[in-house]
């Protein structure tokens, strides 16, 4: 017989999903917290700071190619499950956070800290990954679709016809 979800067993998954491991770099004199465990509202923040980061690096011609694709996502998943500080990015230096990210993935932390992470918590990650690519897709081809319909009304208007003809885009990711 199968019990109800009680509010003890709700209490449970969340601690362990708050549990910390340490991994200590050159005999202690770095260390990093991670929480090796994904809960579902870090996941999505680690999605939206991923599409804001692709958005930064492209608008500051910032090249994140599909070589370093995942490893961006990785470093998005670094920031929200462990302590390491990172750049924060200002006027002043737009690209602060990329030129860490390209900074930390050519170095041995970034292996060692990948290697902590559990394999079955990265596909969380890796499936709204992959859901957020497909949502977008299937957006962009909405709007183009909408945006060629709109071009083909045969407005009265100068202004309108001039508006329909403006080929605006949904930002790339």
């Amino acid at each position: 017989m199968t019990k109800k979800l009680s509010m003890k067993a709700v209490r449970a998954n969340v601690k362990q999903k708050n549990e910390t491991v340490t991994l200590e770099f050159h005999d202690g004199e770095y260390a990093i917290v991670i929480r090796p465990f994904f809960n579902p509202d870090d996941i999505e923040q680690v999605i939206q700071d991923f599409a804001e980061g692709m958005r930064a690096a492209k608008e500051h011609e910032a090249n994140i190619n599909d070589r370093h694709f995942w490893h961006f996502v990785h470093y998005h998943i670094i920031k929200v499950f462990t302590d390491l500080t990172t750049p924060k990015v200002s006027e002043k230096n737009p690209t602060a956070d990329i030129q860490f990210f390209k900074a930390l993935i050519k170095s041995d932390y970034y292996e060692a800290i990948m290697e902590v992470m559990q394999e079955d918590e990265l596909v969380k990650v890796y499936d709204k990954v992959f859901d957020f690519l497909a949502t977008h897709e299937r957006l962009q081809e909405q709007y183009e679709k909408t945006r060629e319909d709109v071009q083909s009304i045969p407005f009265q208007s100068e202004a309108l016809r001039k508006r329909a003809q403006d080929n605006k885009q949904i930002p790339e990711v």
